[in-house]
């Protein structure tokens, strides 16, 4: 099954590459990623929630979906799979931003 999924993920990416790759795209995807990265700019906003009467109830839900969501996914997910992403295994494929 695993061998399965890492080759449609193979084809996805391939596809985007040839397809979606552009310098403004390129542009666009990085900054998406660079804000996803961590989750940083959702953990922000969270907190930035929490500082408003109005929006406290939703800047903790949301923190607190963030959490649980670690947990499951990093904590537990993860290291049961254990499986490398599919730019690390493909070969001569060039990635726009490093994995970390």
């Amino acid at each position: 099954m695993l061998e399965l999924i890492q080759r449609l993920d193979e084809q996805a990416l391939r596809w985007i590459a040839e397809t979606l790759r552009t310098p403004v795209m390129d542009k666009v995807f990085s900054l998406y990623t660079f804000l996803g990265n961590g989750g940083w700019a959702f953990i922000l906003l969270g907190f930035v929630l929490l500082f408003f009467r109005k929006t406290q109830k939703a800047g903790a839900a949301s923190l607190t979906a963030m959490l649980l969501g670690l947990l499951v996914t990093n904590l537990t997910l993860k290291p049961l799979v254990s499986r490398l992403r599919p730019w690390e295994v493909m070969e001569n494929f060039t990635t726009l931003v490093s994995s970390s």
